[in-house]
């Protein structure tokens, strides 16, 4: 998974995985989500992102994702 952000359209782009774009759905008002033929998830992109996320676009510019962190009993009850 990559995650980028684009100042000038102020927009999150998320890749959870590389493949051919067979639609495109609008999940929420300025979020879209690129699904493959199977209806995998694709590509998510979060327009509007510092307004949404209520930061400047040059602290968006450096955001990380952080992986949530679980027990060892909580990742075996998955």
């Amino acid at each position: 998974m990559k995650a980028t952000y684009d100042p000038l359209a102020d927009a999150v782009s998320i890749i959870f995985k590389r493949g051919k774009v067979a639609r495109t759905k609008e999940v929420s008002r300025g979020v879209l989500l690129d699904v493959d033929k199977n209806d995998t998830p694709l590509y998510l992109e979060i327009l509007d992102a510092s307004k949404r996320f209520k930061r400047s676009k040059k602290d968006l510019g450096s955001f990380s994702l952080v992986p949530f962190t679980y027990s060892r009993s909580e990742l075996a009850s998955l």
